[in-house]
């Protein structure tokens, strides 16, 4: 025979058992921990929901220009010849999610604070094949820990009232007025990180994200107060000094990294040095500029990548129809800064030297002139196509759920897309490109005129 909750005699009983001692006991811990769950939730939502003081988020985060009105790929768009910027990427740290841009000031290291900082992991090394040193710093990619894709970044840059009342002596607010709250600003703005950590309380697992403030351009006091120093650091042939930054991480955090990203070394958070310690690019240098350097920062090779949304499909259409990916293949697992609209499928294979400027009459004046209104800021510059993109097993992974396809599209990538004598066996997709100005400024909807064409062939960074 069946009880029913509506049974009385049922209630009764349950009645009776919670007006015991134990009963309220029970009763009590397990109110206590919902609230307690409750109430942790509430915190770790109210970090994620931070504001820095003195700065202003920078970047696209409810939205994307890789897809429509209705949610699909952007490179289903047709082809009308006319190439054009569709999106911009920069992405702070080495192999983590990047941020979306409508605008970027490029220099010669690339777009504002791309790939300034990396993490890396410590290897043992033997002191009798590298000198005196017992150990080195390796960084680390989603090649080998895809679950990278999950650590977001957003960028906080210093808001334009501080700028202006830090440019003006009168002024009474912004900087000079609360310096503790604006120290962000004074740093260049900051870099917020976060990533998903697996929680148990009382056995009750759950998911809670840990957030980290990481300093964009740290002065030289905060550097000396907070201990940075230099090491080397191991980025694929080269070992640049880079600044160890790890200690601006608690403790307890830099634990869940290690935890999440599933590694027992030591780890340790790198930036740039960009006084004279940045890496130099020797190789498929512009034929008429071979004896100017150009240095590269956490980049694998070059400072700049670019990437036709139209081969993106291509390569989406080639895709097995057993594939998962198959009509969904997301353009963001190549990890490019500037994504263009327009031109056919590998039409940019054949680039050499391009252009990219403003779309309106007013702003193709200026780029006539050469100059933009503002200083020495270029409104539109002159880029070196250096080589086509060789492409490993990276954008196997999903940048959504950092999960890695078997095989996709990384086979279909072998079977169509080794293209290129120099990059055999590897595939290409995709180019690597060098800015040729000392300071510019890249726009979505930016036309792109290509100066010249030519063929390539790529030099490998190990022969």
């Amino acid at each position: 025979m069946e009880t029913s909750l509506e049974d009385p005699t049922f209630l009764h009983h349950y009645i009776t058992c919670l007006s015991t001692n134990v009963g309220i006991l029970i009763a009590s811990v397990l109110f206590g921990l919902i609230v307690f769950v409750w109430t942790h939730r509430q915190r770790l939502e109210g970090e994620d929901a931070l504001n820095i003081p003195g700065c202003v988020r920078f970047g696209l985060y409810d939205r994307s220009n890789l897809r429509t009105k209705d949610d699909s790929l952007v490179n289903t768009l047709p082809e009308d010849q006319k190439p054009r910027i569709q999106a911009l990427f920069t992405y702070p740290i080495k192999s983590c999610r990047g941020v979306e841009l409508s605008g970027s000031e490029v220099t010669g290291l690339g777009l504002k604070h791309d790939r300034i900082f990396s993490f890396a992991q410590e290897l043992k090394v033997d002191p009798e094949k590298s000198g005196s040193a017992t150990r080195q710093w390796r960084f680390i990619t989603q090649r080998e820990r895809p679950q990278m894709a999950l650590i977001t970044t957003e960028l906080w840059v210093p808001g334009p009232r501080l700028q202006a009342s830090s440019e003006d002596e009168d002024s009474t607010g912004g900087l000079a007025a609360n310096q503790q709250d604006n120290d962000w600003a004074t740093h260049g703005g900051c870099l917020v990180v976060r990533f998903p950590s697996i929680k148990s309380i009382f056995g009750i697992k759950f998911t809670e994200t840990i957030t980290i403030k990481l300093p964009l351009s740290p002065t030289a006091q905060r550097a000396e107060s907070a201990g940075y120093f230099l090491e080397p650091l191991i980025i694929w042939k080269d070992c640049p000094l880079a600044l160890n930054m790890t200690s601006e991480i608690a403790l307890t955090k830099l634990v869940k990294l290690k935890q999440f990203l599933g590694i027992s070394n030591p780890i340790a958070l790198f930036r740039i040095e960009e006084t004279n310690n940045l890496r130099t690019i020797t190789r498929s240098l512009p034929a008429d500029k071979t004896s100017k350097p150009y240095p590269v920062g956490f980049g694998d090779a070059f400072p700049v990548s670019l990437l036709n949304l139209a081969s993106v499909h291509s390569v989406d259409t080639d895709l097995p129809g057993t594939s998962k990916l198959k009509h969904s293949l997301d353009a963001r697992r190549f990890r490019a800064n500037i994504y263009i609209t327009g031109p056919p499928a590998f039409e940019e294979d054949t680039w050499r030297r391009i252009n990219i400027y403003r779309s309106s009459r007013e702003d193709v004046l200026e780029r006539n002139i050469g100059r933009a209104s503002k200083g020495d800021v270029l409104e539109s510059g002159t880029y070196h196509i250096a080589c086509r993109t060789a492409r490993c097993t990276l954008p196997n992974v999903d940048p959504v759920s950092g999960v890695r396809d078997k095989s996709e599209p990384f086979e279909t990538l072998k079977r169509t897309r080794v293209v290129d004598e120099g990059a055999k066996p590897h595939s290409s997709l995709g180019m690597s490109v060098l800015p040729l100005f000392e300071k510019g400024v890249l726009k979505v909807g930016d036309r792109v005129e290509v100066l010249e064409k030519g063929e390539h062939v790529y030099e490998k960074m190990f022969n």
